[in-house]
């Protein structure tokens, strides 16, 4: 899965954990359905990764999206849901295993924590949250579909003076996963046969990341007890990654088994299109001057290309 923050930041430690994501929820998904020890033993030694790659940040984000997907997922299923208990079992016994295994790693971790100095305690910070810190630039927002909307890297995006280049994923990715929503929540009978819960929470996590990225109106979440300790726009971007890549997924399904209405598709193809232009407006000059002149120079070509046979 090659979504903008795996290649933005490939060379961090944490994506030893984050990389790890995909395949714990694919893992789960087996574990509701067939509640195996095999799928217990794999939930297990994919705990035990998860601790064995660092990045305690990346970590708690990791299981408390993970978990409350599967928490989601079972309430959802009605047949999930008659054996919930079963479910749950299976999920405990799998963690506990895990943990078990992981204690390599955690005792030392807990026995050194207290006595460490780092810049997410509030005590460090004059007595404010790591977690309630966000982006101010909200133009940023374009750079997930535009990565270079603002030009290079270092470019200041007015009135401050960053960037904001965290993460992207491009506008067929958010072509497909504006299908996935709209067929989740359509009225037609099709409905019932989509992903509709899957969907919803992973554009609800989408929404949510773009959401505390900027400080509006969920940023009190980081003011929670050891989210607080998070920084939410470096570490938050690989959950908005995953969902966004599962959203594509389920889009594209939809798309093929022509689950989508031509209504839809015409409504997302205009949202993605006039996206374009309008982040092109608010983009910098020199990429606005880059794109006219070329547009300008392919249009006279086309109209030199045309006059003979015209005349």
């Amino acid at each position: 899965m090659f979504g903008g923050y795996f290649i933005l930041f490939i060379t961090i430690p944490e994506l030893s954990v984050a990389v790890l994501l995909p395949l714990f929820l694919f893992a789960g998904e087996h574990l509701l359905r067939k509640r195996s020890y095999l799928c217990i033993v794999w939930i297990a030694v994919l705990i035990l990764m998860v601790f064995l790659g660092g990045g305690p940040e990346t970590t708690l984000l990791f299981f408390a999206f993970a978990y409350l997907y599967f928490f989601i997922r079972v309430v959802s299923d009605a047949a999930l849901r008659t054996v919930w208990r079963n479910c749950a079992s299976s999920f405990a016994l799998a963690t506990v295993a895990g943990l078990a295994l992981s204690m390599i790693v955690i005792l030392p971790f807990a026995e050194y924590l207290p006595h460490s100095w780092n810049n997410h305690e509030p005590t460090h910070l004059g007595g404010s949250f790591r977690g309630v810190e966000h982006d101010k630039t909200v133009l940023a927002a374009f750079t997930y579909l535009f990565p270079l909307v603002f030009g290079a890297v270092d470019t200041i995006v007015p009135p401050y003076v960053t960037y904001g280049l965290r993460n992207y994923f491009g506008i067929v990715s958010f072509f497909l996963a504006l299908l996935a929503l709209g067929t989740a929540v359509s009225r037609k009978p099709v409905r019932n046969e989509s992903f509709c819960a899957q969907t919803l929470f992973f554009a609800a996590a989408a929404l949510f990341v773009v959401l505390k990225r900027f400080g509006i109106a969920v940023n009190w979440i980081g003011a929670l007890p050891f989210f607080r300790l998070l920084d939410f726009p470096k570490y938050n971007e690989l959950l908005l990654s995953v969902s966004i890549a599962i959203l594509s997924g389920i889009g594209l399904h939809q798309l093929l088994r022509r689950n989508v209405s031509l209504h839809l598709r015409t409504i997302a193809l205009a949202i993605s299109f006039l996206l374009f232009p309008f982040a092109l407006l608010r983009g910098s000059k020199a990429l606005r001057k880059a794109t006219l002149s070329r547009t300008l120079i392919r249009a006279c070509r086309c109209w030199l290309s045309v006059l003979p046979s015209v005349c």
